[in-house]
């Protein structure tokens, strides 16, 4: 297992790295993850459901990659750099670098701005996804929608702000 900086794991995730797992720089693994690095033998088995064999398939997932809750990575897939990958998605192929998926089986829909994003990866403009956000914004329907609710737990929501400063929830 090798794991980079600056990544964040969640709680309750399963990694099962016997087959070999490498987690890039400043990566998010949300709470219950799960990473599969072994396959059943089940092909000329000597038994079944399947045989004594395991079959080693590596996952790497490179930097940058945000992986939501209770996501699934099998046997064998490589996420590419700066990818997303949706909330629940079961990843049985390779994701491209600043592709998002999302469903079961993981499909791609859509993919994040690469001229943005590589602008500020050459800016420097890299957060370790450890680090604790200080920002919350607040969607424009949500602020029109919720206003009275907002204004009551303290949001000043007159201000024309889409960003709300905060010190955090500790």
């Amino acid at each position: 297992m090798k794991i980079g900086d600056g990544v964040f794991i969640g709680e309750d995730c399963l990694i099962d790295a016997i087959g070999g797992f490498q987690l890039g720089n400043c990566c998010a693994l949300a709470a219950r993850t799960i990473v599969l690095t072994l396959d059943h033998h089940h092909r000329c088995a000597e038994s079944i459901p399947w045989g004594e064999a395991r079959i080693i398939k590596p996952v790497v997932i490179e930097d940058y990659v945000w992986v939501g809750m209770n996501a699934s990575i099998l046997p064998g897939v490589t996420i590419g750099e700066g990818a997303i990958v949706g909330l629940g998605a079961v990843v049985s192929k390779d994701v491209p670098s600043c592709a998002i998926v999302v469903g079961n089986p993981a499909r791609i829909v859509r993919y994040r701005d690469e001229k943005e994003y590589y602008a500020l990866k050459k800016r420097g403009a890299v957060k370790a996804v450890s680090a604790r956000c200080t920002r919350l914004w607040i969607p424009v329907e949500i602020r029109e929608n919720y206003h009275d609710l907002l204004r009551e737990v303290g949001y000043d929501i007159d201000n024309g702000r889409e960003y709300f400063e905060f010190t955090g929830m500790d």
